[in-house]
């Protein structure tokens, strides 16, 4: 290897150390914005989601309907 090889690997190995693995990110549980649904409208929210296992992969599909109640409120139940 010539030297300018043998500089570049040090920071080559810091580098690939410091990524984040892909296979490790996961979806976050909930995702929504700061304000509420406004009033008299209904916010529909969804999502589908892969888990593999040795024995099994499993299918998540869950459906989150939420209504504005008052301007600074709001009622949300969550299927699946």
């Amino acid at each position: 290897m010539d030297a300018k090889t043998l500089k570049l690997r040090p920071v080559i190995i810091a580098v690939l150390m410091l990524m984040p693995l892909a296979a490790s990110a996961v979806v976050p549980l909930v995702t929504d914005d700061a304000d509420p649904v406004d009033f008299g409208h209904l916010q529909l929210n969804s999502g589908l989601q892969f888990s593999r296992m040795a024995s099994a992969n499993l299918y998540d599909y869950s459906i989150n309907p939420v209504y504005g109640i008052t301007l600074r409120s709001e009622f949300g139940v969550t299927f699946g």
